[in-house]
């Protein structure tokens, strides 16, 4: 039976769950920001704003898309509109729909009250000579009645869209997020330039097309439709209606105005949760590998889909208001225009008229000079969400169709993970690296030998440790054995199975690895010390888990300090209690190897000795502990230590025997003798 799965102690029992998750570096601990002023109808340019503090250089940022922009291909333009529709794939009805029922509107609406004057002006001069006023009234009926028509349209296109355009930015924000939680993350994130653009692309990118195909299309549409219909009437009007109906349409552009502001302190209430978002991506790509060593990265990607999710509906909810707003303002436009041509039409019948416009031009220049702004506005508005969407899809484009090195991980038909009985392990190898050796290129194009011809074993049932010289090889070793690099030459055998024979999710069973880098995710206490194990299902099992866990990293008092935080990356942690917090996520699981970088350099030395006692307690005869470290105190509790120099191994044996036989590493060790005293 394969060790790997059968190495439970009884002391495991209260362990027998948890994955994990986590992230944001302590580094990430930020006070709390301040919401911004933002477009009153994007929840997202609000959180947006609110993450980059630095607007000058976002602006200039996107300045600098906008540049490159300006100047693409036929085949670029070609490419980005072909990637556009894609995007819409699965919502083409919809947004066929609303473009065929925004065009009626906005042409109901620009050429209706022309129609409607010449009908007036007919019947008008029928009624004076019989002496029937009547058919006005039907007339006025059929006025509101054209108008309210037109908004209710506009009002249902622009829910559809809206709706859709949500459904949109969420399955983007899902695309994007397979991109940087599954596969080979590390190359992708490099291709992108880091984690800045990843972040870059999940928030203001999406969050542009949101406002693209939630707003501007239609927008731009009605507007267009609307602005042409006016010109071609404006050729056989001549008049101006006066001062009153200019000072009308500006008094309701004010009204506009004042709803706008209205909706962005709605918008403003959800920016929060949206930023808590944000700030999760942030902290999950900074502590990535901590996601991956753990497995956690199906938490983590949860953990944003509903945080996602929920962004989405309360952005619908508010956009319901707005469409309610725009729907009871548009009948109130009809009322009060109404009410206007009500006032001004008794001067129509007398013999000497009081303004120089027949009834029709009368109907039809008050509906132009009142609506003649908005139109206007909303084109120079949505010009602008226009060019930012086309830089947002482009750099989408980019992003999702870069190719992402294959995992090659899979196990082959009929080849088991582990082994199939016991015969592989008689040499008792936990792990075993034949001539290992790894080159990295930096971003000049150098190559560096890392690590050159590693040859070492370590046996189930001990504990090793690393020294060497900061830059020797040490972290790069483990990374290797805990296969967050490929080694460029060489063999790695896991429980004396070959490395590539594991799938990535069997290897995280089989080996912890703890990073350096300590990554803190802005998250209860709890989901960062188990990084959200979905089988850890009952409270009172993983309270208890988490207990023993953080008495283990010498954190017990850890519930009383910050058990009650809901983010524990803004609580204010120092150094060494997020050190321990990292600790006592390898004490809440059980594995077959456990590689361990620097694990108490941020420790003081009562924290560090019963860290280090603990700590030791990982090895047991199914379980074998690599440890990286500098610290004598717990060098000196290995059964063995390999110097590593330049990427070689200079030296191994017991930390005694290296102290009298090796000058280098009297020199490692005697930098850190005085650390913790």
């Amino acid at each position: 039976m394969a060790l790997g799965l059968q190495r439970m102690a009884p002391e495991a029992e209260s362990h027998k769950a948890l994955n994990n998750f986590h992230n944001n570096t302590t580094k990430h601990n930020k006070p709390p920001r301040q919401i911004p002023a933002a477009h009153p109808r994007t929840i997202y340019h609000i959180a947006i704003t609110s993450l980059w503090r630095e607007s000058d250089k976002i602006n200039d940022d996107i300045c600098s898309w906008v540049v490159q922009y300006m100047k693409p291909s036929s085949s670029e333009i070609f490419s980005d509109a072909v990637f556009s529709v894609q995007i819409l794939d699965g919502h083409k009805t919809a947004y066929l729909t609303s473009g065929i029922l925004v065009i009626v509107s906005g042409a109901s609406l620009a050429i209706s009250p022309y129609i409607l004057g010449q009908l007036v002006n007919h019947l008008a001069d029928s009624a004076f000579a019989e002496g029937q006023h009547t058919p006005l009234l039907l007339l006025l009926s059929l006025y509101v009645g054209s108008l309210i028509l037109s908004v209710l349209f506009s009002s249902v296109s622009d829910y559809m869209v809206a709706s859709r355009s949500e459904d949109i930015s969420h399955e983007l924000r899902k695309k994007i997020m397979e991109r940087v939680f599954e596969g080979h993350a590390d190359s992708l994130r490099e291709s992108k330039a880091g984690k800045g653009k990843i972040i870059s692309l999940i928030s203001r990118d999406v969050d542009v097309v949101w406002d693209f195909f939630g707003f501007a299309i239609t927008e731009m549409l009605t507007s267009l439709v609307v602005i042409i219909a006016m010109c071609a009437v404006a050729i056989y009007l001549h008049t101006a209606l006066g001062v009153f109906l200019a000072l009308y349409s500006t008094v309701f552009v004010f009204l506009f105005y004042v709803n706008g502001k209205g909706i962005k302190d709605i918008f403003s209430n959800v920016s929060p949760l949206v930023d808590g978002m944000l700030n999760f991506v942030d902290s999950s790509l900074s502590g990535f590998e901590t996601i991956k060593a753990f497995r956690a990265q199906s938490w983590a990607r949860g953990k944003i889909e509903r945080l996602s999710k929920e962004s989405s509906r309360l952005a619908s909810k508010a956009h319901y208001r707005h469409t309610t707003f725009a729907f009871c303002s548009g009948t109130a436009n009809a009322l009060l225009g109404l009410l206007l041509w009500l006032i001004c039409l008794p001067g129509i019948f007398r013999p000497e008229p009081i303004v120089a416009v027949s009834i029709g031009g009368l109907v039809s220049m008050q509906f132009y000079l009142s609506m003649i702004t908005r139109p206007l506005e909303t084109i120079s508005s949505s010009a602008k969400v226009f060019s930012k969407s086309m830089v947002s899809v482009r750099r989408l484009k980019e992003f999702l169709g870069a190719t992402s090195e294959k995992d090659t991980h899979e196990t082959h038909l009929g080849a088991p993970p582990y082994p199939a009985d016991t015969d592989s392990l008689d040499n008792g190898d936990a792990i075993r690296l034949d001539n290992v050796s790894l080159v990295k290129t930096n971003r000049e194009g150098c190559r560096s030998e890392v690590l050159n011809g590693i040859n070492m074993k370590i046996a189930m049932g001990s504990i090793v440790g690393l020294a060497g010289e900061s830059g020797g090889g040490k972290t790069s070793l483990l990374r290797v054995m805990a296969r967050m690099e490929r080694p460029t030459s060489g063999n790695i055998k896991l429980i004396g199975v070959d490395a590539d024979a594991y799938t990535e999710d069997e290897y995280r069973k089989t080996v912890t690895y703890l990073n350096q880098q300590v990554a803190i995710f802005p998250s209860t206490l709890e989901e960062n010390v188990l990084l959200g194990r979905p089988s850890m299902k009952d409270k009172e099992d993983t309270g208890l888990v988490v207990r023993e866990s953080l008495n283990r990293a010498s954190f017990i008092d850890a519930f009383s300090r910050y058990g009650s935080s809901g983010n524990l990356a803004d609580a204010g942690m120092s150094g060494g209690e997020a050190q321990r917090v990292s600790i006592s996520r390898v004490h809440s699981r059980w594995s077959s190897v456990y590689l361990l970088d620097e694990p108490t350099s941020a420790l003081d030395f009562s924290n560090s000795a019963n860290v280090i006692e603990n700590m030791v307690k990982l090895r047991t005869s199914t379980s074998a502990v690599v440890v990286a470290s500098h610290s004598p105190s717990l060098l000196s509790r290995c059964d063995r230590v390999i110097l590593l120099q330049h990427g070689r191994i200079v030296a191994q044996g017991e930390h005694d025997h290296l102290l009298k036989s090796s000058e280098l590493y009297r020199n490692v060790t005697r930098e850190t003798n005085d650390d913790h005293t």
